[in-house]
């Protein structure tokens, strides 16, 4: 019976990974939907400004093309960069370029990322109220 927890337990683990990926895949394709509607709202609001002669044509211009910059920037770093180098089946890993998922040595994360996941203390799972059936994942 010990075999078919352990299963069972690693079944519901590999569903929360993909859960927790279809999560952040859907969090950052909403940030770059608001990104995108915030953006469409300031190119309505500067060419109202300029219908009205509040805002000068050549400010436009130079403003339209500062933000369609950064928005292609935006799309392309999750079109192309982000599924090169996000790992495909955790979200939260990167891949360096060698291959492994292990950040090169010169890599320093930024503060306060150090632990992560990896660094946090393991979860008890308990199948009754006594600690001494309590195993550690």
């Amino acid at each position: 019976m010990d075999s078919m927890d352990k299963q069972k337990n690693s079944f519901y683990g590999e569903l929360n990974k993909f859960g927790e990926y279809k999560l952040q895949n859907r969090n950052d394709t909403l940030f770059l939907f608001q990104l995108t509607f915030i953006v469409v709202l300031v190119f309505i609001g500067l060419f109202y400004l300029n219908y009205i002669n509040l805002f000068s044509t050549t400010s436009l211009a130079i403003i339209t093309i500062i933000l369609v910059i950064f928005i292609v920037l935006i799309y392309i770093n999750r079109i192309v960069v982000d599924p090169k180098f996000r790992d495909k089946n955790d979200w939260n890993k990167y891949n360096f370029g060698d291959g492994t998922l292990i950040p090169p040595n010169d890599y320093t994360p930024p503060a306060g990322v150090a632990g992560g996941i990896q660094g946090s203390s393991p979860t008890l799972v308990c199948r009754t109220q006594s600690a001494e059936i309590c195993t550690s994942t």
